[in-house]
């Protein structure tokens, strides 16, 4: 008996794996997001529509009819946004990925030289902004030197990466600020990054929201989420060449800035400072090292080093946050 041999079909990979996840969103603002990317200028065999309904009440597929095959919905049980992300990146087949929130919308205009720079220039990872918050391009460069250079941005849809670049790299399962975590990991793998500048992303603020919340269960669980991936981060900084150490450890660094910032600004009185400086001396991160990395943190750097800066970051935060 001779076996068969059928002609195979070759397959080109989507530009783009669009992955959204969902939880309890209304019907109008999860099909707005699937618009804004069905409006990109993508041909139909170049992107790849990957909605994850993460346990809503009600199916997430009910309101998606009428997309037909241009999206893919997997409905998993709820495990937060991470395991839906992580569940997305599995199942993408694209070149690239991006995170597009539920809730969000892409900015078709700004998106679309995005695209442009992608099929033009191929880098590992393009990087743009939320809306509001536009700014000039700069010159394309390695993940480590754009770490050693610039703030990073960590939330995780405000970028396209190659999907290569991934590995075993996974969001942690469980805890908020999944995106302080992953970012930097991936920023490092990247040969070439460019940064737009571009308004790309629509981010839609509403009261559950997890930035926005504000109960103080909520609030201490993302300060010591963030705690938790700070150290993280510190201890992963010890294991990298020379180079990718330096990039990380000022990442550490801002990160921590900002975490004893939120501490003085969102919790009553001294003491959740006080003991959060307590654990970052004995995790050898108090007090932070003077660098120039910007102006605001060196300041903060001076400021922070001695009892009596401590004693006025509690005051100083609420005069600053009553200001705005």
């Amino acid at each position: 008996m001779h076996a068969q041999h059928h002609p195979t079909v070759e397959r080109r990979e989507p530009l783009i794996s669009f992955v959204v996840p969902c939880y309890n969103l209304p019907g109008e603002w999860i099909c707005a997001c699937i618009d804004s990317i069905l409006a990109l200028p993508l041909k139909r065999e170049e992107r790849e529509i990957l909605v994850i309904d993460d346990g809503s009440e009600t199916p997430v597929s009910e309101c998606l009819s009428g997309y037909g095959d241009e999206v893919q919905c997997v409905r998993q049980p709820n495990g937060g946004l991470s395991m839906a992300r992580n569940a997305g990146m599995d199942m993408a087949s694209g070149v690239y990925v991006q995170f597009v929130d539920g809730d969000d919308e892409l900015m078709p205009s700004a998106y679309a030289q995005c695209i442009r720079l992608i099929k033009r220039e191929a880098p590992d990872m393009l990087l743009f902004r939320f809306c509001g918050h536009g700014a000039g391009p700069l010159p394309a460069m390695s993940g480590t030197a754009y770490m050693l250079r610039h703030n990073l941005r960590a939330s995780a849809c405000t970028y396209l990466f190659r999907r290569s670049l991934l590995g075993n790299l996974r969001f942690i399962q469980g805890i908020l600020h999944e995106d302080e975590a992953f970012t930097p990991q991936l920023m490092l793998r990247a040969r070439t990054v460019l940064d737009t500048g571009s308004a790309a992303y629509a981010y839609r603020r509403h009261a559950s929201s997890i930035t926005t919340r504000t109960d103080q269960n909520h609030i201490r669980r993302r300060l010591a989420d963030k705690e938790t991936v700070i150290v993280m981060l510190d201890r992963l900084s010890h294991h990298l060449p020379p180079q990718q150490t330096m990039a990380l450890c000022r990442r550490v660094s801002q990160l921590t800035m900002d975490l004893m910032l939120d501490t003085a600004r969102l919790t009553d009185g001294p003491e959740p400072l006080r003991q959060l400086v307590s654990r970052l001396r004995s995790a050898l991160l108090y007090p932070l090292p003077l660098k120039p990395y910007t102006p605001a943190y060196f300041l903060f750097s001076l400021l922070s080093a001695s009892s009596v800066g401590l004693s006025l970051l509690r005051p100083l935060v609420s005069k600053l946050t009553a200001e705005r």
